[in-house]
């Protein structure tokens, strides 16, 4: 399943077999897409991504979204994250994000400036989730998810 959004707002979901499509998508704008693959086993939602769209845009573009590194130190138990913010207007951003350990919040912090966090300790072979929302002055914003297991 393909998912585009343009900030929030889902401008296109469906469905398909075949490895491509075209979308037709607003000149001068920011989108987000991700993938879900299904099977008779479950489903799986890969990380999300970003482009912009070639045009001249009406207003301000919307950030692109960040880029999520996440690493474990098996040493002390430490995941440490950090993450990579763009925007194609070249203005500031600030950061909100939340962190999750199978499903639950375990962190959380807005209008970061910084691009990482404290080091979190984490359990052996438990999935994490990290979501990033990069937004720039002009109100624009994108949202970023990786989601990761653990090592043993």
């Amino acid at each position: 399943m393909l998912t585009i959004l343009e900030g929030s707002t889902q401008v296109f979901n469906n469905s398909f077999n075949a490895l491509s499509t075209k979308v037709e998508l607003d000149r001068g704008k920011t989108y987000t897409w991700s993938l879900t693959s299904v099977n008779e086993d479950g489903q799986t939602i890969g990380d999300s991504y970003s482009f912009s769209t070639p045009g001249v845009p009406i207003g301000n573009f919307a950030p692109y979204t960040a880029v999520i590194t996440i690493t474990f130190d098996e040493g002390p138990s430490q995941m440490k994250i950090s993450w990579t913010g763009s925007d194609q207007d070249g203005d500031a951003l600030t950061y909100d994000v939340k962190v999750f350990k199978e499903g639950r919040s375990i962190f959380e912090a807005v209008d970061l400036a910084s691009t990482a966090i404290a080091p979190i300790e984490f359990s052996i072979e438990t999935e994490y989730s990290v979501e990033v929302i990069s937004k720039d002055g002009s109100g624009n914003f994108s949202i970023s998810k990786r989601t990761v297991l653990s090592p043993d």
